[in-house]
């Protein structure tokens, strides 16, 4: 029986700047239950979780036939890591001892494969959602003749066509016995973590999203996420779940489902989600309180008219601060995430993002440089490749706009005094630990 190994790259490992969370590999997860349930012998390496440098994942995969290396996990399928330096590190070692077939999959050989190939030399890519591709090649069909595979034939680029879109529903329970659970964690919810999902895509089509993996918008039955809550809650005694959803209450009926499930159940569970400040209500959301939701995203990005317009967001300032209030109101806590760095932005318009902010006052704020990801209409504006910022703007005052905004933000007396109000000694604890840790990773 062949060998097969699944693995989850340290994205830490070289790159010293970067605030990377140790969240588990979902997608890789459910790929190892399929494989399971076809009788096959598979393991998962998450060197991110073990913080393993590049010699120790090898040998922790030691022996495989076939490995699978993530170049981005489910949770970074739309806001992929720069650094691959631990997987070019990783497969130059590798290579030495073993004739493993090696398949990268991730967002990286979905929109630049010629790159990927270049710097990683894997012998196929998958791209778009890997599951079923996965398993169609481990059941024996040869990558060459597989939907969704590129390759290099004479070192030219063959890219098969892709396939139909895989059923969320007939997904089975996500590996978790095959990950290290124990490790998993998110700084502003607590341990005892895992991701679920309801869906994948989103049905909106802002200029800076990355969506090329995802095959359109699609929804898991209510029936089989409810099951997968149970499945995590009872089996692996998991306390805090994040529905990674892109836009959870978009599907208000879903939403609505799993919360009243979660209130029948009476788990002493805490939960999250991101959606759209104009996706919630009042009573949604002291429905989701009831249930045990503690923390909603919302991606505000600007806090300029001109630019919300730009970027087709197709949602006003004046929704997102109702929204936002609202939620507040609800006892739940929010995190708004805001960027700089938009075509033709000016510095006084990423003032106003940072007044806006101000003025939403979240529990959390999260401020960035907007990265022109190719596959995404801000990409194409950049001129394709992989960037961290347009090249219109200047990375060091966008760097230094992020450092005075999240100062600015975090060091208020009215925000301390709001904190104090509003959170719980527990809360506060976990922000003065998330807060230490941006602070030496990104701004010093």
């Amino acid at each position: 029986m062949e060998r097969i190994v699944f693995l989850h790259p340290n994205f830490n490992f070289g790159d010293e700047g970067i605030f990377n969370r140790v969240w588990p590999p979902l997608s890789l997860a459910v790929s190892a239950a399929m494989l399971e349930e076809d009788g096959l012998d598979v393991r998962i390496v998450d060197a991110h979780a073990l913080d393993l440098t590049p010699s120790e994942a090898v040998a922790q995969v030691g022996e495989a036939d076939m490995l699978f290396i993530t170049t981005s996990s489910l949770d970074k399928w739309q806001c992929p890591h720069f650094n691959l330096k631990f997987i070019e590190d990783f497969v130059r070692e590798f290579r030495q001892n073993s004739k493993a077939m090696i398949i990268v999959e991730g967002i990286h050989g979905t929109v630049e494969p010629m790159w990927v190939f270049e710097h990683i030399a894997p012998d196929y890519l998958i791209r778009a959602e890997p599951e079923e591709v996965v398993r169609k090649i481990c059941n024996g069909t040869k990558p060459e003749t597989t939907k969704g595979v590129s390759y290099l034939k004479d070192g030219k680029l063959v890219e098969n066509p892709l396939p139909t879109p895989p059923d969320l529903d007939k997904f089975p329970m996500p590996a978790f016995h095959l990950l290290p659970m124990e490790k998993y964690y998110y700084e502003v919810m607590g341990g005892k973590f895992t991701l679920l999902e309801g869906a994948r895509g989103c049905p909106f089509k802002c200029i800076f999203c990355l969506q090329k993996m995802y095959y359109g918008y699609r929804t898991k039955s209510a029936e089989n996420l409810l099951r997968e809550i149970d499945y995590a809650v009872t089996e692996f005694g998991v306390k805090n779940i994040y529905f990674i959803d892109l836009e959870f209450t978009v599907n208000r009926k879903l939403a609505e489902t799993v919360c009243n499930h979660l209130i029948e159940k009476k788990y002493k569970l805490r939960w999250c989600c991101q959606t759209r400040a104009d996706s919630v209500d009042e009573k949604l959301l002291a429905l989701m309180k009831r249930a045990g939701c503690a923390l909603i995203h919302y991606g505000v990005e600007t806090g300029s008219p001109e630019i919300m317009k730009l970027i087709n967001k197709n949602i006003t300032l004046e929704k997102i601060y109702s929204g936002v209030k609202m939620t507040h109101k609800a006892g739940i806590e929010t995190a708004c995430f805001f960027m700089f760095g938009f075509p033709g932005e000016t510095e006084d318009q990423m003032r106003k993002t940072v007044e806006f902010a101000l003025k939403l006052n979240p529990t959390y704020a999260s401020f960035h440089s907007a990265a022109p990801y190719p596959g995404t209409k801000l990409g194409d504006m950049a001129g394709g490749g992989f960037k961290t910022h347009l090249p219109e703007h200047d990375f060091e005052v966008l760097r230094g706009m992020v450092k005075k905004a999240f100062l600015k933000f975090y060091l208020r007396p009215a925000y301390i005094i709001s904190r104090a109000r509003r959170g719980s000694p527990a809360s506060w604890m976990r922000q003065l630990r998330l807060f230490t840790r941006y602070i030496t990773k990104t701004l010093i």
